[in-house]
């Protein structure tokens, strides 16, 4: 079944049908060789079967030779041996060799002891039918005609027959059904390249065809009624967390006037590490709720951004090398590229020391990598290593400074660029981080 599932819904109708009329043509085919092969049979075993009984009523083979042929039947000769012509071998005929024992029982005084029928070759090729009954003194007579017609020209004309029944019936549905699934077609490819936080609208998309199906119709509507109440919902998050921001930064800068006066500097400087971990909570928070899709993208140079990256943190001490890649151009937002960029550095620096930056492009997309040369990251941890406030104890902990949303916002922006992030370990140590992002 999984092989069937590939397949698109206008291929799954088209193999269904094509399928559904071979079986029943198959069928249909079989009985018609089979009729056509019994009358062919009857057709040529008639004279034979007039002659026999002829010259049996007669009672002698050299009288029947006599006799004239019965009118509308072909002259068969009758023959009288001891033994039997039909070889041993040979497939019987028994729908014949029925109609020849109740031709001879209509006549009285028979004597026929046995009759055979078969089709068997001819001395001269082809198939020569052959009749015979065995009278009681032990003689066979015999009569031959010609075998019927070979079924060769019936089996291409019913695989004609079928040819044409497929092409007319299947053309026109196929091109019913790629009328009607083109429309999801269409909706397919909007559906994976739409990004509702891109430019801040959603496109409404082409409107099925008048001649689509009404469900179709309604599929397509009601997702280009979904992207607006998206767009609409992510417009108003934006709004909300805009509005938290402020309510919040505002207590917490008058929380942190107010620790600034205390006295006891062990007990401020507490407070103010309370606050400060409070405030990278909140900005963690907003900036991972804003980089899952609010990007702006526009051609930069992947490389030229790596470089700064790298160069910044050479200027805090930080050791490393940086990428000496060719410019890569791509469609990023370079801000939300730079700060993903410097979240991977920062925790490489942080808990590697040692830093090693590339890129590498290919047709599709581009991979900034960033390699350490630290502990790396437990193999059961790296699946939700990404996840949000996830904190990989114990070198990766808040007294570190971890807010357990870095890589989670490196994630986010990758997926708002059509890439993703992953993580490895590396064989030598290490941790490898790629930062995929789309080139279209």
């Amino acid at each position: 079944m999984r092989p069937f599932a590939r397949l698109s819904l206008a291929q799954q109708v088209m193999l269904i049908v094509a399928l559904g009329l071979i079986l029943a043509q198959s069928l249909n085919f079989a009985l018609q060789l089979r009729e056509r092969r019994g009358f062919g049979i009857e057709s040529a075993a008639s004279p034979a079967i007039a002659r026999l009984v002829d010259a049996i009523e007669a009672g002698d083979a050299g009288e029947v030779r006599a006799l004239p042929p019965r009118r509308g039947l072909r002259r068969t000769a009758v023959v009288a041996s001891r033994a039997s012509p039909v070889a041993p071998a040979a497939p019987r005929l028994t729908d014949v060799e029925a109609v020849l024992r109740a031709r001879i029982a209509e006549g009285a005084d028979a004597g026929v002891t046995e009759v055979q029928a078969a089709v068997q070759p001819g001395p001269r090729g082809g198939n020569v039918l052959i009749v015979a009954a065995r009278l009681a003194d032990g003689r066979w007579l015999s009569a031959r005609a010609r075998g019927p017609d070979p079924l060769g020209p019936v089996i291409a004309e019913l695989a004609l027959q079928t040819l044409v029944i497929l092409a007319v019936l299947l053309v026109p549905l196929l091109w019913l059904v790629r009328s009607a699934t083109r429309p999801l077609a269409v909706l397919t490819r909007e559906a994976d390249s739409w990004e509702a936080g891109r430019d801040g609208a959603a496109p409404a998309g082409d409107p099925a065809p008048a001649t689509a199906p009404s469900d179709v119709r309604a599929l397509v509507t009601a997702i280009g009624a979904m992207k607006q109440r998206i767009v609409r919902m992510l417009r108003e998050r934006d709004v909300m967390l805009g509005a938290i921001g402020h309510d919040l930064r505002t207590p917490l800068a008058a929380l942190r006037i107010q620790v600034e006066l205390v006295g006891d500097e062990a007990v401020r400087r507490d407070m103010i590490d309370s606050l400060d971990r409070l405030s990278g909570d909140l900005e963690g928070i907003l900036s991972l709720a804003r980089n899952t899709t609010s990007v702006v993208r526009q051609p930069s140079d992947l490389a030229d951004i790596a470089r700064e990256v790298a160069a910044g943190f050479r200027a805090k001490g930080a050791e490393g090398t940086s990428p000496t890649a060719a410019p890569i151009l791509a469609p990023v937002d370079a801000a939300a590229v730079r700060r993903a960029l410097a979240n991977l550095v920062e925790n490489a620096v942080r808990y590697g020391g040692q830093v090693a930056i590339g890129i590498e492009a290919g047709e599709r997309f581009a991979t900034i990598v960033v390699e350490d040369d630290g502990p790396g990251i437990p193999e059961d941890r790296l699946p939700s290593a990404m996840e949000p406030f996830v904190r990989l104890e114990p070198s990766r902990n808040r007294a570190t400074g971890g807010h357990g949303l870095g890589l989670a916002i490196v994630a986010a922006i990758a997926r708002a660029h059509g890439g993703q992030l992953r993580l490895a370990n590396r064989p030598e140590g290490g941790l490898r981080a790629e930062l995929e992002l789309a080139l279209d």
